[in-house]
C-alpha cells in the first residue's frame, strides 16, 4: 500500500514537472515571438521615420531655393521706391 502511494506520488510529481516544463517552453516561444514582432515593428517605424525626414528635408530645400531666388530677384528693385 505504501509503495503504491509512493509510486503514485512520484508519477504525479513527474507529470506536473513535465506540464510545467511544457508551459515554460511555450511561454519562452511566445516571448521570443513578441520580441521579434516588436523588433520588426520598430525597424519599420524607423524606416518610415527616415523616409518622412528625407521628405521634409527635400521640401525645406525647395522652399529655401524658392526663397533665395525671390530674394535675388528682389535685390535690383530694393532701391526703387
Amino acid at each position: 500500500m505504501l509503495m503504491a502511494l509512493i509510486i503514485t506520488d512520484i508519477t504525479i510529481t513527474v507529470a506536473v514537472g513535465v506540464m510545467a516544463l511544457k508551459e515554460i517552453d511555450k511561454l519562452r516561444k511566445d516571448t521570443e515571438h513578441v520580441e521579434l514582432s516588436v523588433i520588426m515593428q520598430t525597424r519599420k517605424d524607423a524606416e518610415k521615420l527616415g523616409y518622412d525626414i528625407a521628405g521634409i528635408k527635400k521640401e525645406l530645400q525647395e522652399e529655401l531655393k524658392e526663397h533665395i531666388s525671390k530674394e535675388f530677384i528682389a535685390i535690383p528693385y530694393r532701391h526703387i521706391r
